[in-house]
C-alpha cells in the first residue's frame, strides 16, 4: 500500500487520509518519511507559529497525530522526525498553551511528544546497556 502525500498547503481531510493509510503500516511510514516536502510540511502544521485559528487548531492535531504514530515507525523515521527539531517545536508548543486552548489540541501535543521520547530512549536504551549491538555507521563497516 502506497501512501500520496497531500498538496500543500494541507486541509483536514488531507491528514486524515494520510493518518488513516500510516497507521500499523511501517512501510507507509517509511515510505512517508522519505518524502522530504512533506515532512517539512508536517512539521511546520505542528508549529505553533505557523498555524492559527479554529482551522488551524484542527490541522495541527491531526498533524500531531500523524507524528505521534510516525515516531513508532522505522528508526529512519523518527531520525527524519529529529532531524527536522519536532521535539523542540512540541516542547515550545507546549510552553505556550494556555487552559484556553482545546484539550484535544494540547492532549494530541503531549502524546507526540511521548511517542517521539519513548522511541527515541526505545533505540539508544538497550545499545547503552549492552542489551542492544551499537548501530554500525558507514565508518565503522569498512574496516
Amino acid at each position: 500500500m502506497s501512501v500520496e502525500a497531500p498538496p500543500t498547503p494541507m486541509s483536514v481531510q488531507d491528514l486524515k487520509r494520510v493518518k488513516n493509510s500510516i497507521i500499523r503500516n511501517p512501510v507507509a511510514k517509511t515510505a512517508l518519511s522519505r518524502d522530504a516536502a512533506f515532512m517539512r510540511s508536517l512539521v511546520e502544521c505542528v508549529d505553533v507559529a505557523s498555524v492559527g485559528g479554529t482551522v488551524g487548531n484542527e490541522i495541527r492535531v491531526e498533524a500531531a497525530h500523524i507524528v505521534t504514530s510516525l515516531s513508532f515507525g522505522s528508526e529512519s523515521t523518527l531520525e527524519t522526525l529529529l532531524r527536522l527539531q519536532t521535539p523542540r517545536i512540541l516542547v515550545f508548543a507546549l510552553s505556550q498553551f494556555t487552559l484556553t486552548d482545546p484539550l484535544p489540541l494540547r492532549s494530541a501535543y503531549a502524546r507526540s511528544l511521548r511517542a517521539i521520547v519513548a522511541s527515541v530512549a526505545e533505540i539508544v536504551g538497550p545499545s547503552e546497556y549492552g542489551l542492544r549491538p551499537p548501530r554500525r555507521t558507514s565508518s565503522t563497516t569498512h574496516r
